[in-house]
């Protein structure tokens, strides 16, 4: 309902008000500080919706609690690099350790990779194991800490959130109910590569570079709490540390924001304090982005957001693999068993193989290969995803197999040469996703080999997929499979046209030759007009028919008929007296030349008022025989 409110009354994340120009820098100064005179004045007028909680302003117990939390993670050893790929095209590893803390079942994705949480109640976790054989007893108290934050800082966003509708008069404002949260670990004295610099407008180096929050509700807002640690003597890279205090000097990381699409209004740069809190409010971060300029320490940070949780919860798709798969399994028994092998139900069968294979590259591409390329470290830590992931793979056998019954079926309908123009539109389409699934695949198998898994620890590699025939090359045979089939199924759809064009051809010389026997007169193949008009009068009343033979028929062409016709207006008739047929007795009345009707005895004369059926039934009964008669003249 929040969602649909807000879309009526302001739109969507495109759509919403842009902030406010505010006037460029004078001179050679491309950002402004804290420092300079124009800073709150851009601040409040371009940047509207950031807003900063210092640290000594906020609660001690609430450090008191996200340092527990920081450090019990960190000392389980659940901060894992992320090799993602930015603009779907090279594969590289982050600078920052990162970990997913949220509700159960829910992941996140980013830069191509997804990544799954830690589910912040365990409680509510499906596995029925409750032993997590790589994470330290504080793991499961850490995470429900970090649920009592996460309901923290809901609160104080509503409270800003409120303010804020107020200040600026919004009519509606977004959910800050988090959902989960990111947290990163950065230590700039332990990184491989040295940090890029900010490559827009100077501002140092950058640990994470311009950017705005993806996968995220309209309207949100993100809360961030920042902490610093600073790094210890003789550390190891990747060694466990005490929470250290003091060191003021050194706590010197900073946040960058800029207006996107927006070349006028000066970006800003805040240092941010060990413990202090800043909010994304609203619309924030629908047109701004905020970079991370490092600083000399290390550090933690917890970003809470209101992520999209369709298509990105186990809920979600455990929800769509049933549903499809119970579904397309009953509507496939009923159709087999009323007509078993027809083209019917093929085109059935056809019709959910299309609906499968979208599911099966959704399962395959965004769930499982997603999982099994963060390694045995990543599947050892995330015991809550045990068995869905195990689910997961059933229902992507099952997809498989499903898959090979529809290139048997297509197979099958080749051989038959029985097939229609829908059924092979269908084929054609089942075809092509098999082609595109063959790309992905390969595309994955390049991911899994290439350099950038060298390093890290062997245990953080990709695992192979649990499951046979699942690669490239066993999709290529099945393809080669069916569009063999498909040749097939158009090389006999061409025969059968043209064999319909063979035969309205050869109906076409037969009508003409037949025409030529006529004399190659084309009103022949007109339907003559018969009149069977009853006489007015006395006449009416017996049935008499005028211009016309008993029976409206004409065997002599019409030619012939059109002689009769002169011949009856002469007084004389087509057909001699006497004529019998049938049971109507046909003869020329002496006197006036017109056709009288006689019934057999038994059935009443025509005109009589006899007790077996009268004048006017037979009448009837005769009009009908020559209608009868006139429908199945060979004109017709």
């Amino acid at each position: 309902c929040m969602d649909t409110s807000i879309r009526v009354l302001r739109g969507t994340a495109e759509t919403s008000q842009r902030p406010e120009v505010s006037t460029p820098l004078p001179g050679a100064k491309a950002f402004l500080v804290p420092g300079d005179a124009e800073f709150h004045k851009v601040l409040s007028a371009s940047y509207q919706g950031f807003q900063m909680e210092t640290g000594p302003s906020l609660p001690p117990p609430l450090h008191a609690a996200f340092g527990g939390v920081f450090q019990s993670l960190d000392e389980a050893g659940v901060f894992q690099y992320d090799v993602v790929q930015a603009g779907g095209k090279i594969l590289s590893k982050t600078f920052v350790r990162r970990t997913l803390v949220g509700d159960p079942g829910i992941t996140y994705k980013y830069l191509g990779l997804r990544i799954f949480a830690h589910p912040w109640c365990r409680e509510t976790a499906p596995s029925k194991n409750p032993a997590e054989p790589n994470i330290e007893p504080p793991i499961p108290k850490a995470l429900q800490a970090l649920y009592r934050l996460n309901e923290e800082l809901i609160s104080r966003a509503e409270g800003l959130l409120a303010t804020e509708q107020q200040r600026r008069q919004l009519p509606a404002v977004g959910p800050t109910r988090f959902n989960l949260t990111l947290i990163n670990q950065m230590e700039p004295t332990q990184v491989e590569k040295a940090l890029r610099d900010e490559p827009l407008f100077g501002m140092g180096k950058c640990s994470v570079s311009w950017h705005a929050d993806s996968g995220l509700q309209d309207f949100s807002t993100i809360a961030v709490y920042h902490s610093t640690e600073p790094p210890r003597e003789g550390a190891s890279r990747g060694g466990k540390s005490k929470w250290m205090k003091g060191n003021a000097h050194l706590d010197d990381w900073r946040i960058g924001l800029r207006v996107a699409d927006d070349d006028v209004t000066p970006p800003v740069a805040l240092p941010t304090r060990s413990g202090d809190l800043y909010f994304l409010l609203d619309d924030f971060n629908h047109h701004h982005q905020h970079a991370v300029l490092s600083g000399s320490c290390r550090r933690y940070s917890s970003t809470h957001r209101v992520a999209r949780e369709e298509g990105h919860t186990w809920k979600y798709i455990h929800r769509r693999c049933t549903k499809l798969l119970e579904g397309f399994a009953s509507l496939r028994h009923s159709s087999t068993a009323t007509s078993p092998g027809t083209r019917e139900t093929r085109a059935v069968n056809l019709a959910s193989a299309r609906s499968e294979q979208v599911l099966l590259d959704e399962v395959e591409f965004e769930w499982v290969r997603q999982w099994y390329i963060q390694g045995q470290t990543h599947a050892d830590l995330h015991v809550w995803w045990h068995e869905p992931m195990q689910q997961l793979l059933e229902w992507w056998e099952e997809l498989e197999r499903r898959t090979a019954t529809a290139v048997r079926e297509v197979q099958q309908m080749a051989a038959s040469g029985v097939s229609s123009a829908k059924s092979l539109a269908a084929v054609e389409r089942f075809a092509s996703g098999l082609e595109q699934r063959v790309a992905k695949r390969k595309m994955w198998e390049r991911k899994e080999r290439d350099k950038v898994w060298k390093s890290l620890p062997a245990t953080c590699r990709p695992l192979p997929v649990p499951l046979a025939g699942t690669s490239s090359e066993d999709c290529c045979r099945a393809l080669e499979g069916l569009r063999a089939a498909i040749g097939r199924l158009k090389s006999g759809a061409q025969k059968q046209t043209q064999g319909f064009q063979a035969s309205g051809s050869n109906w076409a010389a037969l009508q003409a030759k037949m025409r030529g026997g006529r004399g190659g007169n084309t009103a022949s193949t007109r339907t003559p007009k018969v009149s069977a008009a009853l006489p007015s009068g006395k006449n009416r009343a017996k049935g008499g028919v005028s211009g016309s033979s008993a029976e409206g028929r004409w065997e002599d062409g019409p030619q012939q008929h059109h002689a009769g016709r002169k011949r009856r207006k002469s007084g004389s008739s087509t057909l001699p007296a006497g004529t019998k047929r049938g049971k109507v007795v046909t003869r020329a009345a002496p006197a006036t030349g017109k056709i009288e009707h006689h019934l057999p005895a038994g059935r009443g004369r025509v005109g009589s008022s006899s007790t077996t059926g009268g004048g006017a039934r037979d009448t009837k009964k005769l009009k009908k025989k020559k209608k009868r008669d006139v429908g199945d003249h060979p004109a017709r």
